[in-house]
């Protein structure tokens, strides 16, 4: 490839989910013998973080149908018998917020919150979606409302002796990734995380967690649509006039 001097991107992209794993801007003075054994490095640091993500992406799915089969043996919506539960929940998960609707409508937060008297779980994205697809899933990555950070939701459907019941649900922060970018040791650069719309969801460089990689770099808006098109590959391109690569895997 006769590079002189290389930016090394390592990125990962995991669909079901909504992430990916970017490593970005890796400085390497290399000759062109050692080229091959860096890009190796790099697709190893990358399979790794996407390891560590759908790890930490089944650890919260598993957890959260647990919750929702022992919540299906109470039978009721008993909010007395259920709030402690959903309080200890919280710990397991490590999640700011777990709560469970009901088919009647009742809604009990382990948090403690007590909603405004129109609010009707039954119609929140969060219960239709696990109602409709029937197993553990997670939303989009979003905005919360009252912290202003980036979350997603876990949630499990509720059943009793083969009936739905509801839906239990479990708010997620990113801090598990923006930890793991932070860990993560890649000589003269560093891994980010990025959903499938683009969107960066953990990264060193405050400036970019949150924005999205086509508005806080127009040039690279490409790269997203060349990621999520395969598993795993190395894009060669051209960025602030320096020869740049850019390594990556998909978790499916």
């Amino acid at each position: 490839m006769g590079f002189k001097q290389k930016i090394y991107l390592t990125a990962g992209a995991l669909l079901v989910f909504g992430y990916s794993i970017f490593t970005l801007v890796a400085y390497f003075d290399t000759k062109k013998h050692t080229q091959e054994s860096v890009e190796k490095t790099l697709a190893g640091i990358s399979a790794g973080a996407a390891d560590y993500l759908n790890t930490w992406v089944a650890y919260n799915l598993d957890t959260l149908d647990g919750v929702a089969q022992t919540l299906s043996a109470y039978g009721s919506s008993d909010r007395d018998t259920i709030f402690p539960f959903l309080e200890n929940s919280m710990r397991g998960l490590r999640s700011q917020d777990v709560y469970i609707g009901f088919e009647d409508g009742v809604f009990i937060d382990g948090s403690g919150w007590i909603p405004p008297a129109d609010y009707d779980p039954r119609k929140r994205g969060w219960y239709m979606m696990a109602k409709e697809l029937k197993k553990p899933s997670v939303s989009d990555v979003y905005e919360d409302a009252i912290t202003k950070k980036l979350i997603t939701t876990a949630m499990a459907p509720v059943v009793h002796e083969g009936s739905f019941k509801g839906v239990v649900g479990a708010d997620v922060s990113l801090d598990a990734l923006t930890q793991k970018a932070n860990e993560t040791t890649v000589e003269g650069g560093y891994l980010a995380f990025m959903d499938h719309k683009g969107l960066f969801l953990a990264h060193p460089d405050a400036k970019l967690f949150g924005k999205q990689l086509d508005k806080a770099m127009p040039e690279l808006a490409w790269l997203t649509k060349e990621i999520l098109a395969s598993k795993s590959g190395l894009v060669e391109y051209t960025f602030g006039d320096k020869e740049r690569v850019l390594v990556f895997s998909t978790v499916l």
